[in-house]
């Protein structure tokens, strides 16, 4: 059965010694459309399509695929109405607080003093996974989540994609719909998984195209972020604003958190250069990371890590990329290499185990 998971660790403020306590909403979603069948958004006529709204010289627009955006403590101009598909007439306020907690990261609070990653950017609230007012959690499974993006590169027009979310099968529509986002210039941005050493593959982060972020404790892997991982980032003990009335921003760790960070960090570059190719901001990204673990492209950090304030190379007066010098000229070829580390790692031969088995973490 085909699930969407909701991954959060969660720290708590109130103890001087926490223990992390791993929360994994796996609830049983609708069988999804046949994979033939287009999502609405691109079976209906007129809709707008073609690169986001970074390229037209507007601000740089990125799809927030979770639980909804609160805006009682992130600023609402900043917030679009997005749309909800778990209840399509529900608003896309966060009644669970997963999805504002990663907005917020890259978007800041002023009111709870959380500096947010890119606040300039605009945020789309699209609701996969909601709550009914008992606080029983539903979600829409992968038709949802595929519908999701289809709709956030055509009727959206946003240039970056956020999915904080996880699913543990491979649908092939799934799969279709983030090689359409690559096609048309939109960049995903998933979480790799706190599952750790043990973890299973999770889609879409497992895909080539999808720009999958690993938590990091200090400047190597945390214990619970998963192998396959393309970057990391810092991923334990990071504030981020609550969707509760008068409540003190949130203390969480997570892949989901991470993921967010790096979302902001791509704004940055994609409001850099405007007409960069989802490629493009990965092979900035990854200049930018600093080796930390094994030599090269490893298992867990992929290739490496990246601090959520790095300086970004500015684009030159003709809007281009850096200059070759901020690109090593061997991007190209670390890039397919990577992409070799991580089909082995799928295949689960990269340390002659058989396919489903995991190295250990050390």
């Amino acid at each position: 059965m085909r699930r969407i998971l909701l991954s959060i660790i969660l720290i708590s403020a109130l103890l001087l010694s926490a223990v992390p306590v791993f929360a994994a909403e796996a609830l049983a979603a609708a069988d999804p459309a046949a994979a033939g069948d287009l999502p609405a958004s691109k079976a209906a006529g007129g809709l707008p399509s073609g690169p986001g709204a970074a390229a037209e010289g507007g601000p740089v627009r990125i799809a927030f695929i979770d639980s909804g955006i609160s805006t009682k403590h992130i600023d609402a101009a900043r917030v679009e109405a997005g749309r909800n598909y778990v209840f399509p007439e529900a608003d896309t306020q966060d009644r669970i607080g997963h999805g504002s907690a990663t907005a917020g990261l890259v978007l800041g609070s002023s009111d709870q003093g959380v500096a947010g990653i890119f606040p300039e950017a605009v945020a789309v609230p699209l609701v996969v996974i909601d709550a009914y007012p008992s606080g029983a959690v539903n979600n829409g499974g992968p038709e949802a989540l595929t519908a999701a993006i289809y709709d956030a590169v055509d009727l959206f027009g946003c240039d970056i994609i956020n999915i904080s979310l996880s699913l543990s099968e491979d649908p092939d529509e799934l799969r279709g719909a983030v090689l359409y986002a690559e096609s048309r210039g939109v960049l995903i941005v998933t979480c790799a998984g706190n599952d750790g050493a043990e973890g299973p593959v999770y889609y879409p982060a497992a895909y080539e195209t999808a720009l999958s972020v690993g938590a990091a404790d200090g400047k190597v892997h945390a214990s619970f972020s998963q192998q396959g991982a393309d970057i990391i980032t810092d991923g334990t003990g990071l504030t981020a604003p609550s969707n509760r009335n008068g409540a003190a921003p949130q203390k969480l760790s997570g892949t989901s958190y991470s993921c967010a960070i790096i979302t902001g960090v791509c704004a940055r570059i994609k409001a850099a250069c405007p007409d960069s190719s989802p490629a493009e901001i990965r092979d900035v990204l990854f200049s930018l990371a600093e080796d930390v673990e094994e030599p090269g492209p490893d298992a867990f950090s992929g290739r490496g890590h990246v601090a959520p304030d790095i300086d970004i190379p500015g684009a030159d007066s003709a809007g281009t990329l850096p200059s070759p010098g901020a690109v090593p000229a061997d991007a190209k070829a670390a890039k397919a290499a990577f992409g070799a580390l991580r089909a082995r790692l799928r295949a689960g031969s990269l340390f002659g185990l058989a396919a489903g088995a995991a190295a250990p973490a050390e």
